[in-house]
């Protein structure tokens, strides 16, 4: 009750609090008290007027690191992931980070567009939530069988699953505060790959973020392949650099053909709004739980994976050389078990801002603003199986 209704209170006095009751914090139910108390801590990440490193959460992390018995579920990795995203954006903005690294001084800063400037800062930290701690999650995911990761084909008997669960979480509560506290050594890291990597220079960086007329266009425009460099919902161009926006679509698109179509796929719906398959082949998505196909089905499924194959191919001479933030949002699928919790058409291209907060990583008054973390997708579930049964775990 204390957590839920104190979001405001600063971080000291939380951790007073937390310090009279920690021995009654339990952590062995993915659905117990310990993890509310973890949540609402997480929540209020923004709120207590105290750098990121030094607030409740990553001193709660750091109190129970050496917990021997821990179990938790889906819920917890929901969020962890959400907090991990929205810690290293919001610290990077509160230190103004990106701009610093580029060795911007007060007159050179007029000269830059904030929207472009903000949009690759935001990129930049994403990616370096990536070194660490996002691959942990995607592990951690992979281990539960929660449905949309690649799931690891261990033997683990329930016994030596449940052991396994304290090892996760006690390099986690160790590396998230210090991958937290070292978000600027990441990020500025993250952008000396880019530009080797890019074989662009700083001064590339700064023509593609400096101030200019944006001009606008239609949705022909995009369909027509012109604008690709142009996010959809705020216009800002990023042909410059020639990186800066991604197609969610696309991004799902091509991870449900590598993944071979085992994960909800849509990918019918996809081709016919591209034109390439005129009629629908298959009436509904299917998941890796979905019962056997007869052989019209398997045939049908086959014809659509090679028409996948095949577009994707004829796409090939539009792909970008090196496109990290395409990598970054890739990633992100994957932590989010390989669903967006929007819409997009394959016409969308969206810059770091737009997709964030579409992705409800920024709240709709800007980073910052954000209330509760994004609800839990319906297919972010757990399936452990044991002897051909199937364990269902919302927790």
């Amino acid at each position: 009750m204390f957590a839920t209704s104190n979001h405001e209170l600063p971080a000291e006095h939380k951790i007073c609090m937390l310090r009279l009751f920690s021995d009654c914090l339990e952590l062995t139910d993915p659905s117990g008290d310990g993890w509310t108390v973890h949540a609402e801590l997480k929540h209020a990440y923004n709120k207590e007027k105290v750098p990121i490193p030094e607030n409740s959460t990553s001193w709660l992390l750091r109190a129970t690191a050496t917990e021997e018995f821990i179990s938790y579920g889906p819920k917890t990795i929901w969020s962890a992931l959400q907090s991990a995203v929205r810690s290293f954006l919001v610290h990077e903005r509160n230190e103004d980070m990106l701009q610093r690294l580029l060795g911007l001084c007060r007159e050179k800063r007029k000269r830059v567009s904030r929207s472009h400037a903000a949009s690759i800062a935001l990129w930049l930290a994403l990616r370096a939530s990536q070194r660490d701690l996002l691959p942990m999650l995607i592990d951690a995911g992979r281990m539960l069988r929660i449905a949309g990761f690649d799931w690891v084909k261990d033997e683990l008997t329930p016994r030596q699953f449940v052991r396994a669960l304290p090892m996760v979480y006690h390099r986690w509560a160790l590396v998230f505060p210090n991958n937290i506290d070292q978000v600027e050594a990441s990020i500025s890291q993250e952008l000396n790959t880019i530009l080797e990597k890019g074989q662009w220079g700083v001064d590339d960086i700064l023509a593609s973020i400096s101030q200019k007329e944006q001009q606008h266009v239609d949705g022909k425009d995009e369909r027509s392949g012109t604008g690709k460099s142009r996010c959809s919902t705020c216009h800002d161009d990023y042909s410059g650099l020639g990186i800066g926006v991604v197609s969610p679509a696309w991004i799902s698109f091509l991870e449900c053909t590598k993944t071979k179509h085992k994960h909800r796929c849509d990918c019918s719906s996809y081709l016919r709004i591209r034109g390439v398959l005129p009629t629908r082949r298959r009436p509904a998505p299917f998941s890796e739980h979905t019962p056997p196909l007869n052989k019209d089905e398997e045939a049908a499924d086959e014809y659509i994976y090679s028409l996948c194959v095949d577009f994707i191919a004829s796409q090939s001479h539009l792909a970008k050389p090196y496109d990290p933030f395409a990598e970054a949002a890739t990633i992100l699928y994957r932590a989010q078990g390989r669903t967006w919790l929007n819409s997009y058409t394959p016409w969308c291209a969206l810059c770091a801002t737009c997709f964030l907060q579409s992705e409800q990583y920024i709240g709709e008054n800007g980073l910052g603003t954000e209330g509760k973390f994004a609800e839990m997708p319906e297919s972010y579930v757990m399936w452990r199986v044991e002897e051909d049964v199937c364990l269902f775990v919302e927790g």
